[in-house]
């Protein structure tokens, strides 16, 4: 099934969002993306040709003010890399491991830390 892609400028970009506004919808449509793809909704590929793509990286960095974003965006972008360059068990690891380091980052750009289950 393919995806079209969420362009952030078009909703972050909207007038009077504000960068508190940005930050917290941005951090919510990428935990929703995360979710996708860890639960296997979605494959890293695929969440990149949905959000993680150049234009939403190139926006982000130039107009959310947040390094949680841009790192967000940085990694999210390389998920497929992983799968290319180790074997699958190991990019499974990995990938889940950037996967919870972004979500951690999200929940901070939320005001919220992540509780141990």
């Amino acid at each position: 099934m393919k995806h079209p892609p969420i362009l952030l400028e078009r909703i972050l970009g909207l007038p009077g969002i504000g960068s508190d506004g940005q930050r917290e919808v941005f951090a919510l449509l990428a935990l929703g993306l995360l979710d996708s793809v860890e639960t296997g909704v979605l494959s890293p590929a695929d969440a990149v040709e949905i959000f993680f793509h150049i234009e939403n990286c190139r926006f982000v960095e130039a107009s959310v003010q947040s390094a949680d974003a841009s790192e967000v965006m940085g990694r999210g972008a390389q998920l497929p890399d992983l799968f290319d360059a180790l074997g699958p068990e190991e990019a499974r690891r990995e990938c889940g491991a950037e996967v919870a380091a972004m979500r951690t980052r999200c929940l901070a750009m939320l005001g919220h830390e992540r509780l141990v289950a």
